[in-house]
């Protein structure tokens, strides 16, 4: 019998956000916010101008928005 030496357990790779994960390597990326605050989003947006919306437990490809502030009071994440 061949013994197998396991790392990782199987469930904790399951659980590993992919999206959270990449923000390891910010100084990489664009402007980033998590949050689940829509008042913070939406200032977020308002600073920025256009934004990409992402849910967090969606599968890739899917659960995304592309917004934009175009004028003052807009609210980005009201139509989710």
């Amino acid at each position: 019998m061949t013994l197998v030496l396991v790392l990782n357990r199987p469930a904790s790779l399951r659980a590993w956000n992919k999206k959270l994960g990449s923000l390891r390597f910010a100084h990489l990326m664009a402007p980033t916010l998590v949050s689940s605050q829509v008042a913070d989003l939406a200032a977020f947006a308002r600073d920025r101008g256009e934004v990409v919306l992402k849910t967090l437990g969606a599968a890739p490809a899917r659960g995304w928005r592309a917004a934009a502030a175009r004028h003052r009071g807009s609210r980005p994440c009201s139509n989710w």
